[in-house]
């Protein structure tokens, strides 16, 4: 049972319901049914999402999420993000490595991407100046820089939120809950 209950659609106001919608689509997500108690968040999280939508591929978004739900030890978006990551079709081993904390190696832009996601994480922001120059010049220029401290910032809020709520992992995700994940930040259920 959540502690902040999801709300009831048919109670709240026409612009939050259409929000929702925009944002789940025909996917219902607890997570965001949560955080609707608060219209002006959602609003606030739905222009984030928007602007990380315009800078990354929705696979560097998953990517990113997962390694934030590891870090962060949110036992609701790591089974989610799991399974969006079969839903756009990435591969298995692929998503099992990500839930195991491992470095996608053969895919050399999303393995330095882990590394950025891991670096900004740890460090909370604060890249020396070599560490900098390095992601630089690997093709994490400002603009990349930026728009994954959006998507950090984001799935932040999330995972805070569903700790906090104690959001409900959806039944179609539920088989998508890792036996073993590689986690920063133990889940606390």
């Amino acid at each position: 049972m959540p502690r902040i209950p999801i709300v009831d659609r048919d109670a709240i106001d026409a612009d939050t319901r259409a929000l929702l919608e925009s944002i789940s689509g025909e996917q219902r997500w607890n997570v965001f049914e949560g955080v609707a108690n608060h219209p002006p968040t959602l609003r606030a999280m739905d222009a984030l999402r928007e602007a990380v939508d315009a800078g990354l591929t929705t696979v560097e978004q998953e990517v990113i999420a997962i390694e934030i739900a590891r870090y962060n030890g949110c036992g609701y978006c790591l089974p989610a993000h799991r399974y969006v990551c079969h839903e756009v079709g990435m591969v298995a081993a692929d998503i099992d490595a990500l839930t195991r904390g491992e470095l996608l190696e053969h895919a050399p832009d999303l393995m330095l991407l882990q590394r950025f996601v891991r670096a900004a994480l740890e460090r909370k922001g604060h890249l020396d100046d070599d560490a900098f120059a390095d992601f630089a010049a690997r093709g994490i220029g400002h603009q990349r820089m930026i728009v994954v401290l959006a998507e950090i910032a984001l799935y932040t809020l999330l995972n805070y939120f569903n700790r906090l709520a104690g959001s409900e992992i959806e039944p179609e995700v539920q088989p998508h809950i890792p036996a073993a994940a590689a986690w920063v930040t133990p889940p606390d259920r």
